[in-house]
């Protein structure tokens, strides 16, 4: 994981290690003030050790793998999105049902 960070040679020569230390540290701040440290996006603790934690959440980290909460917010508001309609589609079909005059199940 150390080649992600920068700090196993020349992978990342903008980077020393008191700047990876100082964001992981502002990670760290950060979420203990909002509630989210150590939680997994759903909410529950993580399973992840505290290092492997902070460094999903690292730049370097979603520079190399993409950055993975905004690829779960997207996901969570496709899905929203389609409940919505899925809704929508329901109540439009019973209230269509309705106006035909017929019994709706």
């Amino acid at each position: 994981m150390s080649e992600l960070l920068g700090t196993a040679g020349s992978e990342n020569p903008t980077q020393s290690p008191a700047d990876i230390q100082k964001e992981l540290d502002s990670i760290k701040q950060q979420a203990i003030a909002n509630g989210t440290f150590m939680k997994a996006p759903n909410g529950q603790p993580t399973k992840l050790n505290e290092r492997q934690w902070l460094q999903v959440r690292t730049k370097a980290f979603k520079e190399w793998f993409g950055d993975w909460e905004i690829a779960l917010l997207y996901d969570q508001a496709q899905h929203a999105w389609n409940d919505k309609i899925v809704k929508t589609d329901l109540t439009s079909s019973h209230l269509i049902v309705q106006q035909l005059g017929f019994s709706s199940c």
